[in-house]
């Protein structure tokens, strides 16, 4: 048995993008002329997730992916920034009770799933 001593952290996925098929889901949407100045991946992600979404790629918003990211944010869309994923295994930790340096996640689905009242 392997006694670990240290906390590790190990980055095993993230988030990429594939530029064609973006591409070709916006010539089958008549969508041209978009374009965004994301060079994050995850973020690119997180902005057409919004756009398909809103289907707004014909009104881009001033500023760029931060200013529409932010946006997003402030309006309380959380599950748009759920495109965004990075895997991690992280060892040397207890999984029932997290170091108090973590930080404190909400769980998105209770977070964002509330109903609305009209």
């Amino acid at each position: 048995m392997k006694i670990i001593r240290e906390p590790s952290v190990y980055l095993v996925g993230r988030q990429i993008t594939d530029d064609a098929e973006i591409d070709r889901f916006l010539a089958d949407h008549d969508v041209s002329g978009w374009s965004t100045d994301a060079t994050v991946a995850g973020e690119k992600l997180c902005e057409i997730a919004g756009r398909v979404c809103y289907m707004s790629f014909a009104k881009p918003r001033p500023g760029g992916n931060s200013a529409y990211l932010d946006r997003i944010i402030g309006v309380r869309h959380g599950s748009v920034l759920e495109h965004c994923v990075f895997n991690f295994i992280i060892t040397g930790v207890s999984r029932s009770k997290p170091p108090k340096h973590a930080p404190k996640w909400k769980n998105s689905v209770s977070s964002h799933s509330k109903p609305t009242s009209p």
